[in-house]
Order: structure tokens, then C-alpha cells, then sequence
């Protein structure tokens, strides 16, 4: 699912009705967190390029992702 360039500033929307995706790009968006990103359980690809995160604390949820194999990070 690619989510980019949406102005996207949170994920709170997201209430687990894609707990079944495995590839979601949220690049160029606006997120500064990344809580509730485990409504996506089976993710394996993530891209978060070009956003708003600015603490190595945001990627902490990380962990709790046991099927992500790949994340883009870069400014």
C-alpha cells in the first residue's frame, strides 16, 4: 500500500483493518511518531523516508514488528 505524499501526521486512524499488509510506504509525509504502527502486525517492508521523526525513541515500536525483514529511514 503506498500511503506517500499524503500529509499523513499520524497514524491513529488506523485501527487494524490492514493487520493483514506486508508492504506499506508512508514516505513524505509528516509523521514525528510512530505509534500505532503495530496495527500493521505483518508488515515486512516499510518505508518511512522524508518525514518528520526526530528521535531514535519514534523506533522503538520497531520491535514489535517480528515479521519486518526491510525499513527505508533516510532524510
Amino acid at each position: 500500500l503506498d500511503l506517500s505524499s499524503n500529509q499523513i501526521e499520524t497514524l491513529n486512524n488506523f485501527n487494524g483493518s490492514l493487520n493483514k499488509l506486508v508492504k506499506l510506504s508512508l514516505k513524505k509525509n509528516k509523521l514525528v511518531s510512530l505509534a500505532k504502527l503495530d496495527s500493521f502486525p505483518a508488515v515486512t517492508y516499510l518505508k518511512l523516508s522524508r518525514n518528520n521523526l526526530t528521535s531514535l525513541e519514534a523506533l522503538s515500536v520497531l520491535t514489535n514488528l517480528k515479521s519486518l525483514k526491510g525499513i527505508s529511514l533516510y532524510k
